[in-house]
């Protein structure tokens, strides 16, 4: 299997700013496209506050995540996917996210990740 045809999972739980560090979920993911991997990304309902773009874009009333979120589909072939709730509702508040993000059901998503060659869950 080559790195190209390898496929890593990312299951992002935690949203930006907390934890150890505000960048190990970005950090991750920059570090599997560097080693040409394609990328699955799966946000839970608070994960998916890591694509939110700055504060001035959203009017101030989320906090935003890295810019470096938007270099990923440069530098690999990178889905991303969260609940269809979620999305709605930042859509609705006009929020922007640094990635384009298709909606999936838990079950979907479910089945994505079972056909990653690698899952982490950050």
């Amino acid at each position: 299997m080559t790195r190209q045809n390898f496929k890593i999972g990312l299951l992002i739980r935690s949203g930006p700013y907390q934890g150890r560090s505000s960048r190990d979920q970005l950090d991750i993911a920059l570090a599997a496209a560097s080693l040409d991997f394609e990328i699955d990304l799966f946000f839970t309902e608070e994960g998916i506050l890591q694509l939110v773009a700055d504060r001035e874009t959203n009017a101030g009333h989320l906090p935003g995540g890295h810019k470096g979120w938007k270099a990923l589909p440069g530098l690999a072939g990178v889905r991303a996917w969260a609940g269809a709730p979620v999305l709605s509702s930042l859509a609705k508040s006009g929020t922007k996210l640094l990635l384009p993000v298709e909606a999936a059901t838990h079950s979907e998503m479910s089945a994505r990740l079972a056909g990653c060659d690698r899952v982490m869950v950050i």
